[in-house]
C-alpha cells in the first residue's frame, strides 16, 4: 500500500486520477442509458396496449419508425409471389417463415406471415388476400448476407436467406421500404413464430442502479487508495 501511495504522489497520479473519472463517468452514462431504454419501452408497451393505428405506407417513407407500432394498413394489394426462409427453429422444431408484399400503389412493406413445421409442408398455401393489413410493424435489422439471383422456388414460392428490402425493390419494380410487419394472427393460416419480445421495464432499472452502484465503488476505492 505505501507503494501505491507513493506512486500516486509522482506524475502518475494524474493520470491515475483522469481514468477514474473515467471509469466513473462512463458507469453514470451506462446508468443513464438503460433509464432511456426503460423509457423506449413504456413507450412501445403504450403502443401495442393500443388500437392500431391507421397510416399508409408512403407516410413511412417520410416518417422513419424506430420502434415497434401496431398499424393499419387499408385499401392496399398483395403481390403475387410469396417467400419463405427455410431452417427456422420453433418450440425445437425445424420449420419453415411465409412472407408476403403487401403494397399501396408503389410502396410495399415486407410482411411477417408466420412460421409452419416442416413435417406440415402439405399446409403451405397461398394466403388470405385481403385488401387491408393489421400487424406490428418495425424497422429490419442489418442486413449481414445480400440476396442474390437468381431465386430456388419451392412450391412457388421463393426462397430466401434474409429480408433484404433493396433486393425485393429490384425484384417487384416497387418501392420496398426497409420494415418488417408481424401479421395480426387472425390474419393468417400459419404459426406466429416472431413473438414480440419480453419486453421489463424494471430491469433496466435495475441495470441502471448497478452501474451507479459500480460508480460509487470505484469512487469509493479511489478515495480508500488516496489516504
Amino acid at each position: 500500500m505505501a507503494r501505491v501511495k507513493k506512486l500516486l504522489n509522482h506524475h502518475h497520479f494524474d493520470l491515475f486520477t483522469l481514468c477514474v473519472c473515467f471509469v466513473v463517468c462512463f458507469f453514470i452514462y451506462l446508468g443513464f442509458w438503460q433509464l432511456q431504454r426503460a423509457d423506449e419501452k413504456k413507450s412501445i408497451l403504450l403502443s401495442l396496449s393500443e388500437a392500431p393505428k391507421s397510416i399508409s405506407i408512403k407516410s413511412l417513407s417520410q416518417k422513419k419508425v424506430s420502434q415497434y407500432q401496431k398499424i393499419l394498413l387499408s385499401d392496399g394489394y398483395w403481390l403475387s409471389h410469396e417467400y419463405l426462409k427455410q431452417n427456422v427453429i420453433k418450440d425445437n422444431q425445424l420449420g419453415m417463415q411465409v412472407y408476403g408484399i403487401f403494397c399501396q400503389k408503389n410502396d410495399c412493406l415486407i410482411v411477417n406471415q408466420g412460421w409452419l413445421p416442416n413435417d406440415q409442408k402439405s399446409k403451405l398455401k397461398k394466403n388470405i388476400k385481403k385488401n387491408y393489413l393489421i400487424g406490428v410493424i418495425r424497422p429490419l435489422p442489418y442486413i449481414l448476407i445480400d440476396e442474390k439471383y437468381p431465386l430456388n422456388f419451392l412450391d412457388n414460392f421463393g426462397l430466401i436467406v434474409s429480408l433484404d428490402a433493396k433486393f425485393f425493390s429490384k425484384l417487384t419494380n416497387k418501392n420496398v421500404l426497409p420494415y418488417e410487419v408481424v401479421v395480426d394472427q387472425s390474419l393468417t393460416y400459419y404459426q406466429t413464430l416472431t413473438t414480440l419480445p419480453g419486453i421489463s421495464v424494471a430491469r433496466h432499472y435495475g441495470y441502471a442502479i448497478q452501474f451507479y452502484l459500480l460508480a460509487l465503488v470505484v469512487v469509493i476505492g479511489y478515495i480508500y487508495i488516496k489516504k
